[in-house]
């Protein structure tokens, strides 16, 4: 047996780590909180004042519930400001490990006191990566062309550069090359972002142009991409429409253009106005005719390698104009948005596809309200198109005690809603026809073991990718984990999803419906010694009811993780899989770079060797580089890309540069 070996910085931390896999441990989406990230590095440039922050920037940081806000803003109207950032840990509601967590983030003095990442101006990050053996692809053409496939090298790059000369402005900027695509594209880096962006005290909270996220409401309408798992969702009504820069690497899920947010009073303003091009697909498009529906139509991926891609690239175009308005009294929040999205061809498009359909507009609007109060807090939205599909969420979150809440949430989106970028929850990719219910209970015994039991239930009124007819699924899952101050911490969930689906038959009338489930247990246990080593083990095994074998799959993994001093980090992790069912199939964290997130699927018969170093060169020089093998089979399994091919070997290899400015 091989196993994988995977050395890698925790540079990201264990927490977001968490976050990002519970995106895809439900196997509905490949989507990773990115701006959750940024989010958190912000913060650690400019570390908040927790005796100074507002009530808004409480609930704007995203590090703290609604409980822990006004238990927090209690303690201070009490008995003053706080000494010590670990006097958290004694207030109800809070727990010394997750205090730990979010250290870096956060100060008990004042913000312009100096601290270790508030030294630093910003930082640049230059990073080259490549997969060998490579794709034929990228060495010879078809039978009709005898050129190569694929017009650019098999090499990704990417380059990341943030600025934050002061407080109030900052830049940013991001670039990056696929493999297969050229470097350079109409004079240009193939994806290119970037913004100037002011914040402000009074009047003018920020002003961006360039690339930038918004999220208002519950994100039925704007918001940084669909939760997946209720255990995630995070409950705040009086959280304040964020507007945010982001230089991201997203190929499509970015607003361009020029945005600002205005205080005055207890109001708050935000106006945007967005244009971005957009790529077609080419397969679905109907010659000499405008597309009805241009999410159908439009490719996502943002490769530009073969020549239906090529040709596809920056054929439309997607603007995206609005204001809100934004009310607060006490603890109650009141939000209304009205906006406009418009598609058209752009001028090379009308020029390839031989037609002008004209413009396409898709009005939209929201209504958003929220109450918090000691311990119970209530939120509602209901959003609208155009074509006057409804969108409609409310979710109930009750703290029974200091360690015990519980959470109700109900979603009902009608067939044909659109949201612009939305970021509520539902089962799958999409937010259109999909109804349900979902409850959460969080129980923390005596600050050290951690419970939580969901259940979520979903009905799909009209037929979705995997059923021809109405259908219904449901998911179940528990977690129990310890969370105390001692070396050994452990983690327990198990995990239980159901879905109709539609059998493929030769027979003539309706395909009969059936049923799936896949039953999955995940184990998981950390052991400390100091912070030079740490071991994490972890198994997960994954029961599929339509296996034809019978055999649960399952995945292994061991992660050795040695820092022998403060300029040298390394992580080991070994695994071994199997898989035979691609609906069975396990996302399992595998250590990276620096800004990166890493979750590759477990599907067929394989192992994996990886390894990551990273070196610190001095006070602003940081050295990363990755080395993974990967001994795979996936030959006789369903729904594998690779159903011909049999044990092969594949190297990843990457290096990476930072340079703290």
């Amino acid at each position: 047996m091989i196993l994988i070996l995977a050395i890698s910085s925790t540079d990201h931390g264990q927490a977001l780590n968490d976050l990002a896999e519970s995106a895809l441990y439900q196997d509905e989406s490949s989507e990773l909180p990115n701006p959750v990230f940024e989010r958190m590095e912000m913060l650690k440039q400019y570390p908040m004042d927790l005796n100074g922050a507002t009530r808004d920037e409480l609930y704007e940081s995203g590090l703290f519930t609604a409980f822990q806000v006004e238990v927090l803003l209690k303690y201070r109207e009490q008995y003053g400001p706080l000494y010590s950032i670990y006097e958290l840990a004694g207030l109800p509601g809070f727990r010394r490990s997750r205090v730990v967590e979010i250290t870096p983030c956060i100060t008990a003095g004042s913000r312009m006191i100096p601290t270790s990442g508030s030294k630093k101006k910003g930082w640049m990050l230059l990073e080259g990566s490549t997969t060998r053996p490579v794709s034929e692809s990228y060495l010879h053409g078809d039978s009709l062309n005898a050129q190569p496939l694929y017009p650019g090298n098999p090499y990704r790059f990417k380059g990341r550069i943030r600025v934050q000369p002061t407080r109030f402005l900052s830049l940013g900027a991001a670039f990056e090359k696929d493999p297969g695509e050229r470097f350079i594209t109409q004079n240009r880096p193939e994806l290119l972002t970037g913004y100037v962006a002011f914040q402000g005290s009074r009047r003018v909270k920020n002003l961006i142009a360039g690339t930038f996220r918004i999220h208002h409401g519950l994100g039925l309408v704007n918001g940084t991409g669909l939760m997946h798992s209720i255990g995630s969702y995070s409950l705040q009504p009086l959280s304040v429409p964020t507007l945010s820069p982001s230089a991201s690497l997203s190929e499509s899920r970015y607003e361009q253009g020029l945005a600002c947010q205005l205080i005055a009073g207890k109001s708050r303003y935000l106006i945007w106005s967005s244009y971005a091009p957009m790529d077609l697909s080419l397969q679905q498009f109907m010659p000499g005719r405008a597309p009805e529906d241009w999410e159908k139509r439009e490719r996502t991926s943002g490769l530009h390698r073969t020549t239906t891609e090529i040709l596809g690239s920056t054929l439309a175009f997607r603007s995206h104009h609005g204001t809100l308005l934004s009310w607060r009294k006490g603890r109650l929040r009141a939000e209304g948005m009205a906006g406009v999205r418009i598609n058209g061809l752009t001028g090379a498009g009308r020029d390839s596809l031989g037609l002008n359909p004209g413009l396409s507009l898709f009005p939209l609007g929201s209504l958003y309200s929220g109450w918090s109060g000691d311990r119970f807090q209530l939120a509602a939205e209901i959003a609208s198109t155009s074509s006057g599909a409804l969108a409609f969420q409310m979710v109930t979150g009750v703290q029974f005690s200091n360690f015990i809440s519980g959470l109700f949430l109900l979603h009902h989106y009608e067939n044909g809603y659109r949201g612009m970028f939305p970021s509520s929850y539902g089962a799958g990719s999409k937010m259109s026809n999909d109804q349900g219910v979902g409850w959460i209970w969080h129980v923390e015994a005596e600050r050290v073991v951690v419970a939580d039991l969901s259940i979520e239930l979903f009905r799909f009124p009209d037929p979705v990718q995997k059923a021809s007819v109405p259908s219904h699924s449901y998911r179940i899952g528990a977690n129990l984990s310890n969370v105390g101050k001692g070396s050994l911490s452990w983690r327990v969930r198990a995990w239980k999803k159901g879905w109709q689906y539609t059998a493929k038959t030769d027979a003539a009338g309706p395909s009969p419906m059936k049923w799936a489930e896949v039953t999955r247990l995940d184990l998981q246990c950390r052991q400390s010694a100091g912070d030079q080593f740490q071991w994490v083990s972890r198994l997960v095994i994954s029961w599929y009811s339509r296996s034809p074998e019978r055999n649960p799959g399952y995945a292994c993994a061991q992660q050795f993780i040695w820092a022998p001093t403060a300029l040298f980090r390394t992580s080991i992790q070994l695994l071994h899989y199997r898989v035979g069912d691609w609906d069975n199939r396990i996302y399992l964290h595998e250590p990276g770079l620096y800004y990166q997130f890493q979750f590759p699927v477990c599907y067929g018969t394989g192992e994996k060797i990886a390894a990551v170093f990273t070196l610190k060169a001095g006070s602003h020089l940081i050295l990363s580089w990755k080395i993974a093998t990967r001994y795979h089979n996936a030959e006789g399994t369903s729904g594998s890309t690779d159903a011909d091919a049999l044990w092969h070997r594949k190297w990843d290899l990457a290096l990476q540069v930072r340079l703290q400015l």
